[in-house]
C-alpha cells in the first residue's frame, strides 16, 4: 500500500510555488531596499530565487517519493526527503543568482561575491521547512485516511458482521427449535435482536466490554446449529473494558477461528485474553482448531489491520505458537482509547 507520508497532492506543489514566489519577493524586495537598492529589482530577483526553489523542490522531492523512498527503510525516509529539501536550496539559489545575473536583473554585490556561503544558508532554511511539510503531509493524509476509513468502515463492517449467510443459518435454527424447545426458540430470537441492535449501531468504535458481550452473542447463535461445539473462554483487565476498539474488530477474529479452526465433531476452543499494559491494549486470540495453511492476510484482516493502524495505531499479527497446545494465535495491540 502506497505510503500515506509520500502522497503530495497538486494543489499542494501549486501553493508552494504560489508561497515561494511572493514570499520571496516580498522578503528580497525589503532586504534590497534596506541595502539603498531597486525595490522592483529585488521583488523580480526574489520572484526568481522562490521560483527555481519550489520548482526544483518539486521535482527533487516528487521524484524521491515516487522512485527512492519507497525503495528506502521507513528509518531513512525523513532524513532522505530533508537532504533533497537541502539541495533545492542550495541548487536553487546558485541558479538563481545565475540567471538573474544573465537576464539582467540586478543581484548585489554581497550575493555575487558570497553566492555559495548564500546558498548553503538557504538550503539550511528549505531543509527545516522539508521538514515541517513532511510532518503537514504526513498529518493531513493520516486525517483524510483515518476519515475515509470511518466512512468505509460503516459499510465492511455490516459487510462482515451481517453475514447473509450467518444470519439465514440462525434463523433456520431457530425454526427448527421452535418445533423441539420453544424456550430456546425464544431465547435464541431474542439473542439475534440484541446481536443486530449492536452491529447496526453507526459508531466505528466501541467499547472493549461490549465487543465482548457481541462476541458471546454471536458464538451463542453459531451454537444454535453446531450444538454447543463452539467454546469460548474469555479473561479480561477490568481497567481494559471501558477502552475503545473498533467495532467487530475481536469478533472478525473470532469469526475467522470459526471458519477455519472448526472441524467438527472435535470441539473448538477460543480463548481470548485482553490485558491493558501501561498505554497500550494487548489482546491475545487463540484457538485448538485445525492448523493454520497460510499466514496471509484476506480482505476481511487487510481491513482489520488498516482500522487497527488508521484508527487505533496498533496491529494485528498471526501466528503459531509452537510451545503451546493451540495452533493459531492472532494478536492486535494498539495504544489505549479511553471511552
Amino acid at each position: 500500500m502506497y505510503d500515506v507520508e509520500l502522497k503530495i497532492k497538486k494543489e499542494d506543489w501549486a501553493f508552494i510555488v504560489g508561497v515561494g514566489v511572493l514570499f520571496g519577493s516580498l522578503v528580497s524586495a525589503l532586504g534590497y531596499s534596506l541595502l539603498y537598492a531597486s525595490l522592483i529589482e529585488g521583488a523580480l530577483f526574489g520572484a526568481i530565487l522562490g521560483l527555481f526553489i519550489s520548482l526544483l523542490s518539486l521535482l527533487f522531492i516528487t521524484t524521491s517519493n515516487n522512485y527512492i523512498l519507497p525503495k528506502l527503510p521507513h528509518a531513512y525516509w525523513l532524513m532522505t526527503a530533508m537532504f533533497f529539501s537541502f539541495l533545492s536550496g542550495f541548487i536553487g539559489t546558485m541558479a538563481s543568482v545565475k540567471t538573474s545575473s544573465l537576464v539582467g536583473v540586478f543581484v548585489l554585490h554581497s550575493f555575487l561575491d558570497k553566492t555559495v556561503e548564500l546558498s548553503l544558508a538557504i538550503g539550511v532554511v528549505t531543509y527545516i521547512v522539508g521538514a515541517l511539510l513532511h510532518r503537514f503531509v504526513k498529518m493531513r493524509n493520516e486525517n483524510e485516511k483515518i476519515n475515509d476509513l470511518l466512512l468505509k468502515s460503516r459499510i465492511t463492517s455490516l459487510e462482515t458482521q451481517l453475514n447473509p449467510h450467518f444470519l439465514f443459518n440462525s434463523i433456520n435454527s431457530v425454526a427448527e427449535l421452535i418445533h423441539k424447545d420453544r424456550a430456546k426458540a425464544e431465547e435464541a430470537l431474542l439473542g439475534i435482536s440484541a446481536f443486530l441492535r449492536s452491529v447496526m449501531k453507526e459508531a466505528s468504535l466501541v467499547s472493549i466490554e461490549e465487543e465482548l458481550d457481541n462476541i458471546r452473542r454471536y458464538v451463542e447463535l453459531e451454537n444454535i446449529r453446531f450444538e454447543d461445539m463452539i467454546r469460548v473462554a474469555i479473561t479480561a483487565d477490568e481497567e481494559a473494558l471501558c477502552c475503545l476498539t473498533p467495532k467487530f474488530s475481536i469478533g472478525l477474529i473470532v469469526e475467522n477461528a470459526i471458519k477455519h479452526g472448526f472441524e467438527p465433531p472435535k470441539i473448538l476452543n477460543i480463548y481470548i485474553n485482553v490485558a491493558k499494559i501501561g498505554d497500550k491494549i494487548e489482546i491475545n486470540i487463540e484457538n485448538d482448531g485445525r492448523e493454520l495453511k497460510s499466514k496471509e492476510f484476506g480482505i476481511g484482516l487487510t481491513n482489520l489491520s488498516q482500522r487497527l493502524k488508521y484508527l487505533c495505531g496498533g496491529s494485528v499479527e498471526i501466528g503459531c505458537e509452537s510451545k503451546k497446545e493451540y495452533l493459531i494465535t492472532m494478536k492486535a495491540v494498539y495504544e489505549n482509547i479511553n471511552s
